[in-house]
Protein backbone atom coordinates (compact mmCIF):
# COMPACT_ATOMS: atom_id res chain seq x y z
CA UNK A 1 0.00 0.00 0.00
CA UNK A 2 2.97 2.30 -0.68
CA UNK A 3 3.88 2.93 2.94
CA UNK A 4 6.95 5.11 3.37
CA UNK A 5 9.61 4.56 6.02
CA UNK A 6 8.02 7.44 7.95
CA UNK A 7 4.60 5.75 7.82
CA UNK A 8 6.00 2.41 8.98
CA UNK A 9 7.87 4.08 11.83
CA UNK A 10 4.70 5.85 12.99
CA UNK A 11 2.86 2.52 13.02
CA UNK A 12 5.71 0.82 14.93
CA UNK A 13 6.16 3.72 17.34
CA UNK A 14 2.48 3.78 18.24
CA UNK A 15 2.57 0.40 19.99
CA UNK A 16 2.55 0.27 23.78
CA UNK A 17 4.66 -2.82 24.32
CA UNK A 18 7.54 -3.55 21.95
CA UNK A 19 9.14 -6.93 21.36
CA UNK A 20 12.82 -7.26 20.45
CA UNK A 21 11.75 -7.64 16.82
CA UNK A 22 9.71 -4.42 17.07
CA UNK A 23 12.71 -2.53 18.44
CA UNK A 24 14.96 -3.90 15.69
CA UNK A 25 12.40 -2.87 13.08
CA UNK A 26 12.25 0.64 14.53
CA UNK A 27 16.04 0.92 14.44
CA UNK A 28 16.07 -0.15 10.76
CA UNK A 29 13.35 2.36 9.91
CA UNK A 30 15.09 5.19 11.78
CA UNK A 31 18.10 4.69 9.53
CA UNK A 32 15.96 5.12 6.41
CA UNK A 33 13.79 8.11 7.39
CA UNK A 34 14.56 11.15 5.23
CA UNK A 35 11.93 13.68 6.33
CA UNK A 36 11.97 13.94 10.11
CA UNK A 37 9.83 17.07 10.23
CA UNK A 38 7.03 15.35 8.34
CA UNK A 39 7.35 12.23 10.48
CA UNK A 40 7.12 14.28 13.66
CA UNK A 41 4.20 16.35 12.40
CA UNK A 42 2.22 13.27 11.40
CA UNK A 43 2.97 11.35 14.62
CA UNK A 44 1.72 14.29 16.68
CA UNK A 45 -1.34 14.88 14.50
CA UNK A 46 -2.26 11.20 14.72
CA UNK A 47 -2.18 11.32 18.52
CA UNK A 48 0.76 8.93 18.92
CA UNK A 49 3.47 11.47 19.74
CA UNK A 50 3.65 10.43 23.44
CA UNK A 51 4.00 6.69 22.72
CA UNK A 52 6.55 7.38 19.98
CA UNK A 53 8.57 9.45 22.48
CA UNK A 54 8.48 6.55 24.95
CA UNK A 55 9.48 3.94 22.38
CA UNK A 56 12.38 5.97 21.01
CA UNK A 57 14.03 5.59 24.41
CA UNK A 58 14.39 1.85 23.68
CA UNK A 59 16.36 2.08 20.44
CA UNK A 60 20.15 2.07 20.13
CA UNK A 61 20.46 4.57 17.28
CA UNK A 62 18.70 7.45 18.98
CA UNK A 63 21.55 9.71 17.83
CA UNK A 64 20.20 9.51 14.25
CA UNK A 65 17.01 11.34 15.22
CA UNK A 66 17.21 15.16 15.10
CA UNK A 67 17.10 16.78 18.52
CA UNK A 68 14.24 19.02 17.42
CA UNK A 69 12.04 16.02 16.63
CA UNK A 70 12.88 14.34 19.93
CA UNK A 71 12.11 17.55 21.80
CA UNK A 72 8.74 18.04 20.10
CA UNK A 73 7.69 14.45 20.82
CA UNK A 74 8.79 14.78 24.42
CA UNK A 75 6.71 17.94 24.78
CA UNK A 76 3.60 16.12 23.54
CA UNK A 77 4.02 13.55 26.30
CA UNK A 78 4.41 16.08 29.09
CA UNK A 79 1.58 18.24 27.78
CA UNK A 80 -0.62 15.18 27.68
CA UNK A 81 0.44 14.12 31.17
CA UNK A 82 -0.20 17.53 32.75
CA UNK A 83 -3.56 17.91 30.97
CA UNK A 84 -4.71 14.43 31.94
CA UNK A 85 -3.74 14.90 35.58
CA UNK A 86 -6.17 17.80 35.67
CA UNK A 87 -8.88 15.82 33.86
CA UNK A 88 -8.60 12.95 36.34
CA UNK A 89 -8.95 15.34 39.26
CA UNK A 90 -12.18 16.74 37.82
CA UNK A 91 -13.33 13.23 36.95
CA UNK A 92 -12.87 12.07 40.55
CA UNK A 93 -14.71 15.10 41.92
CA UNK A 94 -17.67 14.65 39.58
CA UNK A 95 -18.01 10.90 40.09
CA UNK A 96 -17.71 11.33 43.85
CA UNK A 97 -20.67 13.73 43.82
CA UNK A 98 -22.68 11.37 41.59
CA UNK A 99 -21.88 8.37 43.80
CA UNK A 100 -23.15 10.14 46.92
CA UNK A 101 -26.47 10.49 45.11
CA UNK A 102 -26.50 6.79 44.25
CA UNK A 103 -25.80 7.39 40.56
CA UNK A 104 -23.69 4.86 38.66
CA UNK A 105 -21.56 5.97 35.71
CA UNK A 106 -19.66 4.12 33.00
CA UNK A 107 -16.30 5.69 32.16
CA UNK A 108 -15.92 5.91 28.39
CA UNK A 109 -13.03 6.19 25.96
CA UNK A 110 -9.93 8.09 27.06
CA UNK A 111 -10.72 8.44 30.75
CA UNK A 112 -10.92 4.63 30.98
CA UNK A 113 -8.27 3.69 28.42
CA UNK A 114 -5.49 5.99 29.67
CA UNK A 115 -5.31 4.31 33.08
CA UNK A 116 -6.49 0.75 32.48
CA UNK A 117 -5.08 0.02 29.02
CA UNK A 118 -2.18 2.46 28.58
CA UNK A 119 -1.25 2.38 32.29
CA UNK A 120 0.47 5.74 31.88
CA UNK A 121 -2.00 8.58 31.57
CA UNK A 122 0.50 10.67 29.67
CA UNK A 123 0.52 8.22 26.75
CA UNK A 124 -3.18 8.57 25.86
CA UNK A 125 -4.14 12.12 24.87
CA UNK A 126 -7.58 13.34 25.95
CA UNK A 127 -9.60 16.46 25.30
CA UNK A 128 -12.57 15.90 27.62
CA UNK A 129 -14.30 13.49 30.00
CA UNK A 130 -16.98 11.18 28.61
CA UNK A 131 -19.41 9.55 31.03
CA UNK A 132 -22.32 7.25 30.24
CA UNK A 133 -25.30 7.96 32.49
CA UNK A 134 -28.63 6.18 32.64
CA UNK A 135 -31.29 8.23 30.89
CA UNK A 136 -33.30 8.70 34.07
CA UNK A 137 -30.24 10.11 35.91
CA UNK A 138 -28.79 12.43 33.30
CA UNK A 139 -30.82 15.52 34.22
CA UNK A 140 -29.90 15.10 37.89
CA UNK A 141 -26.22 14.80 36.94
CA UNK A 142 -26.47 17.95 34.87
CA UNK A 143 -27.87 19.88 37.85
CA UNK A 144 -25.19 18.47 40.16
CA UNK A 145 -22.46 19.69 37.81
CA UNK A 146 -24.11 23.10 37.57
CA UNK A 147 -24.07 23.27 41.38
CA UNK A 148 -20.33 22.53 41.23
CA UNK A 149 -19.81 25.57 39.03
CA UNK A 150 -19.91 24.01 35.57
CA UNK A 151 -21.40 26.16 32.84
CA UNK A 152 -23.96 24.78 30.43
CA UNK A 153 -25.14 26.65 27.38
CA UNK A 154 -27.70 25.04 25.10
CA UNK A 155 -28.37 26.84 21.87
CA UNK A 156 -29.26 25.63 18.42
CA UNK A 157 -28.67 26.91 14.94
CA UNK A 158 -32.42 27.19 14.53
CA UNK A 159 -35.67 25.84 15.95
CA UNK A 160 -36.03 23.74 12.80
CA UNK A 161 -32.68 22.03 13.33
CA UNK A 162 -33.49 21.48 16.99
CA UNK A 163 -36.42 19.27 15.91
CA UNK A 164 -33.99 17.00 14.10
CA UNK A 165 -31.36 17.00 16.83
CA UNK A 166 -30.00 13.50 17.35
CA UNK A 167 -27.12 13.91 19.77
CA UNK A 168 -25.49 11.24 21.87
CA UNK A 169 -24.85 13.55 24.81
CA UNK A 170 -25.83 16.83 26.40
CA UNK A 171 -23.93 19.92 25.31
CA UNK A 172 -20.59 19.95 27.18
CA UNK A 173 -20.54 21.24 30.75
CA UNK A 174 -17.36 23.24 31.28
CA UNK A 175 -15.44 24.38 34.36
CA UNK A 176 -12.01 26.04 34.16
CA UNK A 177 -11.49 24.71 30.66
CA UNK A 178 -12.41 21.13 31.57
CA UNK A 179 -15.31 19.69 29.61
CA UNK A 180 -17.57 16.84 30.74
CA UNK A 181 -19.94 15.20 28.28
CA UNK A 182 -22.85 13.31 29.81
CA UNK A 183 -24.04 10.54 27.48
CA UNK A 184 -27.38 8.78 27.68
CA UNK A 185 -26.36 6.83 24.57
CA UNK A 186 -23.07 6.45 22.75
CA UNK A 187 -24.11 5.95 19.13
CA UNK A 188 -26.48 7.90 16.93
CA UNK A 189 -29.81 6.34 16.01
CA UNK A 190 -29.57 6.90 12.26
CA UNK A 191 -26.36 5.08 11.37
CA UNK A 192 -27.78 1.85 9.95
CA UNK A 193 -27.31 -0.17 13.14
CA UNK A 194 -29.00 -0.15 16.53
CA UNK A 195 -27.05 -0.77 19.74
CA UNK A 196 -29.17 -1.55 22.79
CA UNK A 197 -27.68 0.66 25.49
CA UNK A 198 -29.57 -1.28 28.20
CA UNK A 199 -27.59 -4.36 27.20
CA UNK A 200 -24.37 -2.41 27.67
CA UNK A 201 -25.48 -1.47 31.17
CA UNK A 202 -26.40 -5.07 32.07
CA UNK A 203 -23.00 -6.33 30.97
CA UNK A 204 -20.98 -3.48 32.50
CA UNK A 205 -18.39 -4.26 35.15
CA UNK A 206 -17.29 -2.46 38.29
CA UNK A 207 -13.69 -1.22 38.23
CA UNK A 208 -11.44 1.04 40.27
CA UNK A 209 -10.38 4.03 38.21
CA UNK A 210 -8.20 6.74 39.72
CA UNK A 211 -8.96 5.26 43.16
CA UNK A 212 -12.69 5.64 42.72
CA UNK A 213 -15.30 2.99 41.92
CA UNK A 214 -16.99 3.29 38.51
CA UNK A 215 -18.26 0.93 35.85
CA UNK A 216 -16.72 0.04 32.51
CA UNK A 217 -18.11 -1.64 29.42
CA UNK A 218 -17.60 -5.37 29.13
CA UNK A 219 -14.59 -6.31 27.00
CA UNK A 220 -16.72 -7.28 24.00
CA UNK A 221 -18.90 -4.17 24.26
CA UNK A 222 -15.79 -2.01 24.61
CA UNK A 223 -14.31 -3.41 21.39
CA UNK A 224 -17.62 -2.97 19.60
CA UNK A 225 -18.07 0.58 20.86
CA UNK A 226 -14.54 1.64 19.94
CA UNK A 227 -14.95 0.28 16.41
CA UNK A 228 -18.28 2.02 15.91
CA UNK A 229 -16.91 5.26 17.33
CA UNK A 230 -13.90 4.99 15.02
CA UNK A 231 -16.27 4.48 12.09
CA UNK A 232 -18.00 7.80 12.82
CA UNK A 233 -14.73 9.74 12.73
CA UNK A 234 -13.45 7.71 9.78
CA UNK A 235 -16.48 8.62 7.68
CA UNK A 236 -16.31 12.27 8.75
CA UNK A 237 -12.69 12.48 7.58
CA UNK A 238 -11.05 13.15 10.96
CA UNK A 239 -9.82 9.87 12.51
CA UNK A 240 -6.57 9.59 14.42
CA UNK A 241 -4.22 6.63 14.45
CA UNK A 242 -4.63 6.59 18.23
CA UNK A 243 -8.19 5.26 17.76
CA UNK A 244 -6.77 2.21 15.98
CA UNK A 245 -4.15 1.84 18.70
CA UNK A 246 -6.90 1.90 21.37
CA UNK A 247 -8.62 -1.11 19.81
CA UNK A 248 -5.39 -2.95 19.15
CA UNK A 249 -4.18 -2.59 22.73
CA UNK A 250 -7.54 -3.58 24.24
CA UNK A 251 -7.44 -6.79 22.21
CA UNK A 252 -3.81 -7.49 23.18
CA UNK A 253 -4.48 -6.91 26.88
CA UNK A 254 -7.59 -9.09 27.03
CA UNK A 255 -6.66 -11.60 24.32
CA UNK A 256 -7.28 -14.62 26.57
CA UNK A 257 -10.58 -13.26 27.92
CA UNK A 258 -12.37 -12.07 24.79
CA UNK A 259 -15.46 -14.09 23.94
CA UNK A 260 -15.21 -13.78 20.17
CA UNK A 261 -18.36 -15.80 19.53
CA UNK A 262 -20.34 -13.47 21.77
CA UNK A 263 -18.85 -10.39 20.11
CA UNK A 264 -19.89 -11.68 16.69
CA UNK A 265 -23.34 -12.63 17.97
CA UNK A 266 -23.78 -9.16 19.50
CA UNK A 267 -22.64 -7.44 16.29
CA UNK A 268 -25.08 -9.50 14.24
CA UNK A 269 -27.88 -8.66 16.67
CA UNK A 270 -27.16 -4.92 16.41
CA UNK A 271 -26.59 -5.12 12.63
CA UNK A 272 -23.02 -3.79 12.85
CA UNK A 273 -20.83 -6.84 12.21
CA UNK A 274 -19.64 -5.57 8.81
CA UNK A 275 -18.49 -2.29 10.37
CA UNK A 276 -16.83 -3.75 13.46
CA UNK A 277 -14.99 -6.59 11.76
CA UNK A 278 -13.93 -4.43 8.82
CA UNK A 279 -11.87 -2.35 11.23
CA UNK A 280 -10.72 -5.39 13.20
CA UNK A 281 -9.38 -6.92 9.99
CA UNK A 282 -7.64 -3.65 9.15
CA UNK A 283 -6.07 -3.56 12.62
CA UNK A 284 -5.07 -7.22 12.33
CA UNK A 285 -3.15 -6.37 9.15
CA UNK A 286 -1.38 -3.22 10.33
CA UNK A 287 -1.07 -3.80 14.10
CA UNK A 288 -0.70 -7.60 14.10
CA UNK A 289 -3.49 -8.52 16.48
CA UNK A 290 -4.82 -12.07 16.39
CA UNK A 291 -8.43 -12.88 15.50
CA UNK A 292 -9.29 -16.59 15.82
CA UNK A 293 -9.57 -18.30 12.45
CA UNK A 294 -12.85 -19.95 13.41
CA UNK A 295 -14.36 -16.48 13.91
CA UNK A 296 -13.01 -15.15 10.62
CA UNK A 297 -14.75 -18.03 8.82
CA UNK A 298 -18.08 -16.89 10.26
CA UNK A 299 -17.61 -13.18 9.56
CA UNK A 300 -19.17 -11.69 6.46
CA UNK A 301 -16.75 -8.75 6.30
CA UNK A 302 -13.55 -7.72 4.58
CA UNK A 303 -11.18 -4.78 4.26
CA UNK A 304 -12.68 -3.07 1.25
CA UNK A 305 -10.24 -1.21 -0.97
CA UNK A 306 -11.77 2.19 -0.19
CA UNK A 307 -11.35 1.76 3.58
CA UNK A 308 -7.74 0.63 3.30
CA UNK A 309 -6.85 3.44 0.91
CA UNK A 310 -8.49 5.97 3.22
CA UNK A 311 -6.58 4.55 6.18
CA UNK A 312 -3.30 5.18 4.35
CA UNK A 313 -4.49 8.57 3.16
CA UNK A 314 -5.39 9.66 6.71
CA UNK A 315 -2.04 8.34 7.97
CA UNK A 316 -0.12 10.40 5.43
CA UNK A 317 -2.10 13.64 5.12
CA UNK A 318 -2.91 16.56 7.37
CA UNK A 319 -6.51 17.20 8.41
CA UNK A 320 -6.96 20.73 9.67
CA UNK A 321 -10.08 22.04 11.37
CA UNK A 322 -12.14 24.51 9.42
CA UNK A 323 -11.54 28.18 10.46
CA UNK A 324 -14.93 28.48 12.12
CA UNK A 325 -15.06 24.96 13.45
CA UNK A 326 -17.89 23.77 11.23
CA UNK A 327 -18.36 20.05 11.77
CA UNK A 328 -18.94 17.88 8.73
CA UNK A 329 -22.59 16.87 8.61
CA UNK A 330 -23.07 13.19 9.24
CA UNK A 331 -24.33 11.90 5.91
CA UNK A 332 -26.38 9.10 7.44
CA UNK A 333 -28.11 11.46 9.87
CA UNK A 334 -28.83 13.94 7.07
CA UNK A 335 -30.27 11.21 4.87
CA UNK A 336 -32.65 10.33 7.70
CA UNK A 337 -34.45 13.65 7.17
CA UNK A 338 -37.50 13.00 5.01
CA UNK A 339 -38.52 15.16 2.09
CA UNK A 340 -36.60 17.43 -0.26
CA UNK A 341 -38.13 20.52 1.35
CA UNK A 342 -36.97 19.52 4.85
CA UNK A 343 -33.48 18.71 3.56
CA UNK A 344 -33.24 22.09 1.84
CA UNK A 345 -34.43 23.97 4.94
CA UNK A 346 -31.99 22.00 7.09
CA UNK A 347 -29.06 22.87 4.85
CA UNK A 348 -30.02 26.54 4.73
CA UNK A 349 -30.31 26.70 8.52
CA UNK A 350 -26.97 24.93 8.89
CA UNK A 351 -25.18 27.44 6.66
CA UNK A 352 -27.10 30.45 8.00
CA UNK A 353 -27.99 29.75 11.66
CA UNK A 354 -29.75 32.16 13.97
CA UNK A 355 -28.12 35.39 15.10
CA UNK A 356 -28.14 34.14 18.68
CA UNK A 357 -26.16 31.07 17.65
CA UNK A 358 -23.66 33.15 15.69
CA UNK A 359 -23.07 35.65 18.51
CA UNK A 360 -22.57 32.89 21.10
CA UNK A 361 -20.70 30.40 18.94
CA UNK A 362 -18.09 32.85 17.66
CA UNK A 363 -18.07 35.47 20.40
CA UNK A 364 -19.05 38.28 18.02
CA UNK A 365 -18.93 41.61 19.86
CA UNK A 366 -19.68 44.06 17.06
CA UNK A 367 -23.00 43.89 15.21
CA UNK A 368 -21.47 44.93 11.89
CA UNK A 369 -19.22 41.82 11.96
CA UNK A 370 -22.18 39.43 11.90
CA UNK A 371 -22.62 39.70 8.12
CA UNK A 372 -18.98 38.87 7.48
CA UNK A 373 -19.09 35.87 9.80
CA UNK A 374 -22.02 34.53 7.79
CA UNK A 375 -19.98 34.94 4.59
CA UNK A 376 -16.96 33.21 6.13
CA UNK A 377 -19.17 30.42 7.47
CA UNK A 378 -20.67 29.85 4.02
CA UNK A 379 -17.22 29.75 2.38
CA UNK A 380 -15.97 27.40 5.08
CA UNK A 381 -18.96 25.09 4.69
CA UNK A 382 -18.52 24.89 0.92
CA UNK A 383 -14.81 24.26 1.42
CA UNK A 384 -15.58 21.39 3.81
CA UNK A 385 -17.98 19.88 1.27
CA UNK A 386 -15.25 20.13 -1.35
CA UNK A 387 -12.79 18.38 0.98
CA UNK A 388 -15.28 15.57 1.58
CA UNK A 389 -15.56 15.01 -2.16
CA UNK A 390 -11.77 15.05 -2.54
CA UNK A 391 -11.38 12.55 0.31
CA UNK A 392 -13.68 10.22 -1.58
CA UNK A 393 -11.96 10.69 -4.95
CA UNK A 394 -8.27 10.54 -3.97
CA UNK A 395 -8.22 7.00 -2.53
CA UNK A 396 -10.09 5.70 -5.59
CA UNK A 397 -7.84 7.49 -8.05
CA UNK A 398 -4.73 6.22 -6.25
CA UNK A 399 -6.10 2.68 -6.24
CA UNK A 400 -6.61 2.80 -10.01
CA UNK A 401 -3.02 3.94 -10.50
CA UNK A 402 -1.75 1.11 -8.33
Amino acid sequence: MNLTSEDKLILSGSKLHLTENDIQQMEDLISSVTNWKRFTDMAIQNGVGPSTHKNFSLVNNLNLIPEKSLSRLKQTYYRSLSRNMILYEYFRNAVDVFSKEGITVIALKGIFLAEIIYQDIGLRQMSDIDLLIRKEDIEKCRKLLLDMGYKYTEFYKSDFIKEFDNKKHLPPLILNGVSIELHSKIHLDALGFSVNIDDYWKRSQQVMLSNISVHSLSIEDLIQHLCLHLNEHFNEGNPQLSSFVDISEVIKKYSSKINWDFLLESCNLYNCSNIVFKYLLLIEKYFHIVIPGCILQKVNANIDLRTEKLFIYYLQNFRKNAPLGIVNMNIEAFSNIRGFKNKTIYLFNDFFPSRTFMYRRYGIRKNYLLFWYYIIRLKTGLYQLFLQIIRQIIPYSKSRKN
